[in-house]
Formats: structure tokens, C-alpha cells, sequence
């Protein structure tokens, strides 16, 4: 019974998308197209064009060149604790060998911080150093230990590659900003206070060499860790008409609901347009795959990436742009408000975070997992990784998913990446359950804002109690007794509802105050003008519409809480027609048909067939 009624809806979606067969066409076209141009861009790219940058060895900076940068220094030493121990080796450091720095001792490291944040040290460098593990009587201590501070240089030691190729000789860094100089300096102080000849011996430092470097790779890095992500996020921007409008479409004409009514569940309808669009997007995520694997020419754009892995992450960032476009649709009673709205903000989940994921390098790794909350930002941090790798020779692979390419621990990965594309999809399905659940639009009854919290919710309870004392002698002088051996089977408590028009300024009353037991085994019939309130006041009862105030209990079960369990024991035939407007005659018939029936019965085919023939 189950899935027969969910291959029925998936059957009405596919035929939905094959009688819309030309967005359907686009959905798979624009990919190739996009993915073909970025396959010759990268054949354009041939390695004759690549100049090839020879080995490069560095001179060494001996102990005379580096003394010689720290006379130059002429901003404040600072430094803490102040005890004789650090007094004995700042003094060696700052007044040897014709120096005369400025130099400021604290007591404490935060005392220093807090002078340096009080004073304006913008146009100059100033270096700090920092004593740990000091004994507490101001003696040497077993093991030196300190860390020197510099303003206006950050040393990404943590670092193994930058962001993007670059081959600045960071090297030159330490140099110059007299880094390595009052390093020497300080460790030859100490050694000295403990008896060891400094000058016996000279020191002198190298920066290790480049190897031989293609300057191809620079360029391939740069052009294509910007276009494939923005590729992939114009192939798939048709989500938001093939997926998004027709479902709004639904909730606009009020078939969802009527479907609903018939047997259906909601998590039914939205696992079966997450098959519908997943039925393209697996095909679509194959040829992108390809087509980022297959040489065109010398090389592939992916040379090195595992390519059962590059289809992975595609298609969990599918998974995640389809519950995006859920979340946003839920929100919308119009479809093409709602296409236009998608369309939007898919484009700009992608262009407003395109230059923080560029500049990445100067994020933290927890500011970049939150910006991966949007599928479009995540792609976008998915392909820089890879594009990364792939520089390196190496590629994406099931060895490396949980390795950053940066080789700074704790910084972003490609395994960190995919956890938030699950991330993405229970956070967008949570957000579609919610919203959908408290605006369900025109038609269906709107939950509190809080049901998920309360216990009817997760299990259904009937009422137990009856009208009031006071209730049931007002209907005594007004109405006869009802028979005492009857069951009510529906019970209707103050019903009022009013429709709103022009934004809530105008109000029309359709049912007001009504009160009425209906009985289990009795027929029973509403009798009025046009305009009574019949109509309204049986699509609230069945969940076609909300109801303004008042309550509903059927067969024991509150059309609030339990709108569900009372479905499995109502059907309507409403005033209306509720239908889906690319599907025939016959096949109307035969979905509501089918969905009725206990169990599949090929005589209802028939039956549908003779129907059209009269």
C-alpha cells in the first residue's frame, strides 16, 4: 500500500516533467555546454606555453649581516615578566655591540598588551618578547623558552601552502624584520649567563631552495577555482523552475492538500519531487564528472582527482540545492513569485560569499564551515580545495578527504565539506517540515508555532471530555435532546472563519460561531443560503482550509493536532475543481483512483476507460 502510493505520485511527477519536456532539456544542455567551454579552456593551456622557472638557491645571511638589520630597529622592545634574569638578557640585547633600543620591561604578558593597545604604533614595527616557565626568584631557568612578537608581520607557520601558488620568498620576512636577529641575539645572551663562549663559534642561516616550479600551474589554479564552481552553480539554477514552481503550484491550487485528503502523507510528496529532480541531476552530475575527467587535448581539467569522489560531493551538493529550493518555496503561495525568488537568492548565495572564499586563507575554519550552510558557498569552498590539490600534483582522493591542502591543522577540508552538504540537507528539510507545517498557504490547517513540542503532536490522543454543563443547557432551551444511544462523530465547538483580502484590511466572515454535534450512523446535511457558510465550513472539516478560531474534534481527534488520523476517515468532494493542470482527464481518473483502492486492481483501468467512453 505504501509504495504503490509513492510510486503513484512518482509517477505523476515524471509525467509532470515530460509534458515540460523543454526545461527538462535545459537541465541537462547548460551543463554540457558550460563544462565543454571549461574542458577547452584547459586544453588551451598547453605545457609548450609553460615557462619554466629554474631551481632557485638563496645566500647566507651570516651573523654580521644580522646584527647589522637590528641597529637599524627603532621602535620600543617591549617585554615581560620584569625580573633580574630578563633584565640581565634584554640588557645584553638591547646596549651590545653600539645598539641603544628602546627598551620597556611590564610585569605581566597582558600588561603589555594592554600598553601596546594604548598606544598609536601604526607607522612603526614593534617586536615583543615573552618569558614562560620562569622560576619565581628571578634564576635561569632549566629550559629558555619565550616567543617573539611582531606587529606588522604574520608569520603563517602553520601553513604548508598558501591559498594560491605564490613563490614569495617569505623567507626575506624574518630577515629584514630583524625576526632572526633579536632571536641571536637573545639566545647568546643566555648562553653567555651560563658560561659558554658565544665567540668560539659564528652562526649563519639559509633559507631552503625552490625546485624547478611551471607557472602554468598559477594561472590554472586562479582561472579555474573561480569558473568551475561558477559553472556548476548555472548548470543546476533550473532547480528553481522545474522543481520549486511546480511545487508551489501545488500548495497555490490546492491539490496538495485534496491529495492529502485522498491518503497521501507529506513526507510522500517531498521525497517524491526529491526522486523527481534527483532522476535528471544524477544524470546531469555524471556528464559534469566526465567532462571534468576526460582530456580534451593534452591534459583533463581534473587530472589527478578520484573520479567516483568528484561525483560524490556533486551529488550531495544536488541533494542540498534541492532542500534549499524546498525551504525557499515553502515560504511562497505564487509559484513565479517564488521561482523569481529562488532564481535570486541561488545567485546570491553564490556571488555574496564569492570573495571571502577567495581571500580563505585569512578565515577561520569555523567561519568557513558556517558559510558552507549555503550549498552554493559550499561548492564554491569544494572546488577550491580540489583545484588545490590538483596543483599539488596530488588530486582529491579518499586518502586526503579529511587532509586540509593549506597543511594548517585544523583548517578546512574536503571531508569537512561534505559533512556540511548533510548538514545542508537536514537543515533545509527541518526549515521546509517547519514552515510548511505553520503557512501552509490558502488551503490546509495551519499547526502552532510550537506543535512540534507538544506531545499530540508525536502521539495521537482523542478528546476525552463533552461539552460543558452550561453548554449543553443553552442547546436544552434552544434545540430537542438528541437520543441518548447515539455517538457523536463530530464534534464542532464556536467555528469562526474570516478570509482576508488587500494585505488583512479587508475581512469577510464566512462562518461565525458555529456550534453542531454530527452523529456516527446518521446522514446529515447543512442547509442554507449561497454564501451560508456550507462550503467553508466543510472544507475546514476535512483540512482544506484553517480555521480562524474554534475547534473540531472528528471521531475523538482535533483537526489541529491529529489533521492526519482524521483523514484516514473523511473524504470530500469539494465545490471546486482541484485539479493539476498538465494531467488528462484519464489521468485524474486513474490517480485518485488508484490512490483510493486498498489494493491495486487492473478492473479500475477498465472501469476508467469505460468511464470516458459515455
Amino acid at each position: 500500500m505504501l509504495l504503490r502510493k509513492l510510486g503513484l505520485v512518482m509517477w505523476k511527477n515524471l509525467v509532470l516533467r515530460k509534458r515540460h519536456w523543454i526545461i527538462t532539456s535545459f537541465e541537462i544542455v547548460i551543463p554540457v555546454v558550460l563544462f565543454i567551454l571549461a574542458a577547452v579552456v584547459r586544453s588551451l593551456m598547453k605545457s609548450s606555453d609553460v615557462n619554466l622557472t629554474p631551481a632557485q638557491y638563496f645566500h647566507v645571511e651570516d651573523e654580521e649581516s644580522l646584527r647589522l638589520y637590528f641597529r637599524f630597529y627603532d621602535s620600543p622592545l617591549l617585554y615581560a615578566p620584569n625580573n633580574s634574569f630578563t633584565r640581565y638578557v634584554m640588557d645584553n640585547v638591547a646596549y651590545g655591540d653600539y645598539l641603544s633600543v628602546d627598551l620597556q620591561a611590564f610585569d605581566t604578558e597582558d600588561e603589555l598588551l594592554s600598553y601596546y593597545d594604548g598606544m598609536n604604533f601604526s607607522s612603526r614595527s614593534v617586536h615583543a618578547v615573552i618569558f614562560e616557565d620562569l622560576p619565581p626568584n628571578g634564576d635561569p631557568p632549566d629550559h629558555f623558552k619565550y616567543k617573539i612578537r611582531v606587529s606588522d608581520i604574520k608569520f603563517h607557520t602553520t601553513e604548508l601552502f598558501p591559498e594560491f601558488s605564490s613563490w614569495t620568498l617569505f623567507f626575506e620576512f624574518y630577515v629584514y624584520s630583524s625576526f632572526l636577529s633579536l632571536q641571536l641575539l637573545i639566545d647568546k645572551a643566555f648562553m653567555e649567563l651560563q658560561g659558554v663562549n658565544t665567540s668560539a663559534f659564528q652562526f649563519s642561516v639559509q633559507a631552503f631552495p625552490y625546485p624547478e616550479r611551471a607557472d602554468y600551474q598559477d594561472a590554472f589554479t586562479q582561472i579555474f577555482s573561480v569558473l568551475l564552481p561558477l559553472f556548476t552553480v548555472l548548470s543546476f539554477v533550473m532547480l528553481c523552475p522545474s522543481i520549486m514552481k511546480r511545487v508551489v503550484e501545488e500548495k497555490e491550487s490546492g491539490v496538495k492538500e485534496l491529495m492529502k485528503m485522498m491518503g497521501l502523507k507529506t513526507w510522500m510528496l517531498w521525497f517524491s519531487w526529491m526522486v523527481n529532480a534527483l532522476l535528471v541531476n544524477v544524470i546531469t552530475v555524471t556528464i559534469i564528472t566526465v567532462l571534468l575527467k576526460v582530456p580534451f587535448g593534452d591534459t583533463a581539467i581534473l587530472q589527478y582527482s578520484d573520479f567516483f569522489l568528484v561525483w560524490v560531493i556533486l551529488l550531495f551538493y544536488c541533494i542540498a540545492g534541492v532542500t534549499f529550493c524546498f525551504a525557499i518555496g515553502s515560504f511562497f503561495s505564487r509559484p513565479t513569485l517564488a521561482m523569481c525568488a529562488g532564481i535570486f537568492l541561488w545567485f546570491i548565495s553564490y556571488s555574496a560569499t564569492t570573495y571571502p572564499v577567495m581571500n580563505g586563507n585569512t578565515l577561520h575554519v569555523g567561519v568557513k564551515l558556517v558559510s558552507a550552510i549555503l550549498p552554493n558557498t559550499a561548492i564554491n569552498w569544494a572546488f577550491g580545495l580540489i583545484v588545490s590539490w590538483e596543483t599539488r600534483g596530488e588530486g582529491l582522493s579518499w586518502g586526503n578527504f579529511f587532509t586540509p591542502p593549506s597543511g594548517k591543522e585544523g583548517d578546512i577540508s574536503m571531508g569537512l565539506i561534505w559533512v556540511m552538504l548533510i548538514v545542508d540537507t537536514v537543515l533545509y528539510s527541518i526549515v521546509t517540515w517547519y514552515i510548511d507545517s505553520v503557512m501552509p498557504g490558502k488551503y490546509g490547517v495551519a499547526k502552532p508555532w510550537h506543535f512540534f513540542i507538544m506531545p499530540s503532536y508525536w502521539c495521537s490522543s482523542k478528546l476525552s471530555s463533552t461539552f460543558s454543563s452550561d453548554d449543553q443547557a443553552e442547546n436544552n432551551r434552544t434545540f430537542e435532546n438528541p437520543p441518548s444511544n447515539l455517538h457523536v462523530g463530530i464534534k464542532i465547538q464556536n467555528l469562526r472563519k474570516i478570509f482576508h483580502s488587500l494585505g488583512g484590511l479587508n475581512k469577510k466572515v464566512a462562518v461565525d460561531g458555529v456550534t453542531l454535534d454530527i452523529y456516527s450512523g446518521e446522514i446529515t446535511t447543512l442547509l442554507g443560503h449561497n454564501g451560508a457558510g456550507k462550503t467553508t465550513t466543510m472544507s475546514v472539516l476535512t483540512g482544506l482550509y484553517s480555521p480562524t478560531s474554534g475547534s473540531v474534534y472528528i471521531d475523538g481527534y482535533d483537526i489541529r493536532e491529529n489533521l492526519d488520523k482524521v483523514r484516514e476517515s473523511m473524504g470530500l468532494c469539494p465545490q471546486h475543481a482541484l485539479l493539476f493542470s498538465d494531467l488528462t482527464v484519464m489521468e485524474h481518473l486513474l490517480f485518485f483512483a488508484i490512490v483510493s483502492i486498498p489494493a491495486f486492481q487492473y478492473s479500475v483501468i477498465q472501469l476508467v476507460h469505460f468511464c470516458l467512453k459515455f
